[in-house]
């Protein structure tokens, strides 16, 4: 409908928030979505909430965001929460998962 009116619509981005990018279970499936989300033309985004690990390149090579919030004890937790937060008002996501 927007097209037609000669507005441009933009896909809306989904925010993923993930502890860790290494090697497991959850992270091969986070990849999996993402990477096929992000080829379908939907904009992704994923916070990782500990240090960049092994999947975090495979995504950026697919055209995924990512941000990595190095959260290696309890003491940076508050600051990555307030992080999150703001991450999440500027991208305005659609979904956050």
């Amino acid at each position: 409908m927007a097209a037609a009116l000669g507005c441009s619509v933009s896909a809306p981005v989904i925010l993923h928030v993930i502890s860790g990018l290494g090697i497991g279970g959850a992270e091969a499936s986070l990849v999996q979505i993402a990477t096929a989300l992000q080829a379908r033309g939907l904009p992704q985004h994923v916070v990782c909430a500990g240090t960049l690990d092994d999947h975090a390149e495979e995504l950026r090579s697919c055209g995924v965001e990512v941000t990595v919030l190095g959260v290696n004890s309890a003491a940076r937790l508050p600051g990555s929460i307030i992080r999150i937060t703001r991450m999440i008002r500027m991208l305005d996501p659609a979904v956050v998962q």
